[in-house]
């Protein structure tokens, strides 16, 4: 999910989706620069749970088969 999506925010998001499955895995896309800050105020999240944009197809794609192995 990205950081910013129009309506509910991607940290929202995260909440609500955790508290119906606290076990799922989430990744978030932002071009800003937030992933430190994300780390420290979002449970469970790690630095490498948070892409940076631009990202390049492969990259991702290695992102997201490492977090749901």
């Amino acid at each position: 999910m990205d950081v910013r999506m129009p309506g509910l925010n991607g940290l929202h998001l995260y909440y609500r989706i955790k508290a119906m499955n606290p076990d799922i895995k989430m990744l978030f896309a932002s071009a800003l620069d937030l992933a430190k800050e994300m780390v420290s105020i979002l449970p469970g999240v790690k630095i490498e749970d948070i892409i940076q944009k631009p990202v390049n197809q492969e990259h991702f794609l290695n992102k997201v088969k490492a977090t749901l192995a």
